[in-house]
């Protein structure tokens, strides 16, 4: 008799004689054996039914949870959309008054002798100018910017920035740069992709005043259903994605889930206009493309941009295609 069964007879054994007596039919070994390996496997049916009813708990509490922040990703989204057309609305219309402005000042200037008159003059053109500046970043939020789409390598368009990103950061931050080899062109304008790095960057050293680093990660990269609802309604597909991350300061939930509405900044009066990462949402969802956040309190912040990316044997776009694309309103 094997020695790993003897414990089990003991037990049958001990069971039968206090049994004896009492009228209960007695087993031999083989059927207390038998018995107790019932037992045994009814045991064992029962925990693997525990632990599968707690796993299928946890997955359907995953799922609820991951289907109610997609649902009010979209929701977020949406909102964004309808206040980008707004604002582009309003900022054509006075970006229209500007120009009129402007341009009457610069047909005055040749004309004012008088330096006071002059100085004056100058300093509504130059107000003006600035005007126009932050109505180009409203343009661009609500996706009414004229862009040059073309298909643009991103770690051309990164790499080309390593020196004026250095002189922005300055010594107290480093700056990494992990580009992808062989990674997939996108449909984008690459001065407006410049923009939007430098827009995270500039933000990534107000989060930084003790120094840190800034990094910059391209990869090809394919979203599913499920991946793309966390860039609100993107659709499933292949992508490039440029991750960006700083070590800075991070943000709280209540300033995360803002910090794409125009005009939201948490930088005291007179220092921000809140525009930046606007600006910055409208480029990449302009260039039909999806862009979000992460970040947590004393964790740093890391921002994701997947723009789709050329599909084998695609050709270059006639430059009248690309401009007429790139006034298109796309869905994000």
């Amino acid at each position: 008799m094997p020695y790993r069964w003897s414990p089990i007879l003991h037990a049958g054994m001990r069971v039968e004689a206090s049994l004896a007596g009492s009228g209960v039919p007695q087993l031999d070994w083989l059927g207390w054996l038998l018995f107790l390996f019932v037992l045994a496997v009814a045991a064992a049916n029962l925990l693997i039914y525990r632990a599968q009813k707690r796993r299928i708990t946890r997955l359907v509490r995953q799922r609820a949870y991951e289907q109610h922040e997609a649902e009010k990703r979209a929701q977020q989204s949406q909102q964004l959309e309808a206040l980008g057309r707004l604002t582009a609305g309003v900022a054509h219309d006075f970006n229209n008054l500007l120009t009129v402005i402007l341009g009457r000042t610069e047909l005055l200037l040749p004309k004012i002798t008088d330096p006071d008159v002059r100085q004056h003059v100058e300093l509504i053109a130059e107000s003006t100018r600035r005007a126009a500046r932050l109505t180009t970043q409203l343009l661009a939020y609500g996706r009414r910017q004229a862009f040059s789409l073309e298909w643009t390598d991103l770690n051309t368009v990164v790499g080309g920035m390593r020196e004026i990103l250095g002189a922005l950061m300055g010594d107290s931050i480093r700056i990494v740069l992990n580009l992808a080899p062989q990674l997939d062109p996108v449909l984008a304008d690459a001065g407006q992709i410049s923009q939007v790095i430098m827009n995270l960057a500039t933000n990534a050293r107000t989060a930084m005043p003790q120094g840190g680093q800034f990094e910059i990660t391209s990869a090809n990269c394919t979203l599913n259903p499920m991946q793309a609802a966390r860039y609100g309604t993107l659709a499933a597909g292949d992508y490039v994605r440029l991750t960006i991350r700083d070590t800075g300061e991070g943000m709280p939930p209540e300033v995360r889930d803002r910090i794409f509405e125009p005009f939201f900044t948490t930088k005291p009066k007179g220092q921000g206009t809140g525009l930046g990462l606007a600006s910055a949402y409208g480029i990449i969802a302009q260039s039909h493309g999806g862009m979000r956040v992460e970040s947590m309190p004393g964790r740093g912040t890391l921002f994701f941009i997947v723009l789709p990316r050329r599909p084998p044997g695609a050709k270059a776009m006639p430059p009248e295609r690309r401009l007429a694309q790139s006034h298109q309103a796309p869905t994000i």
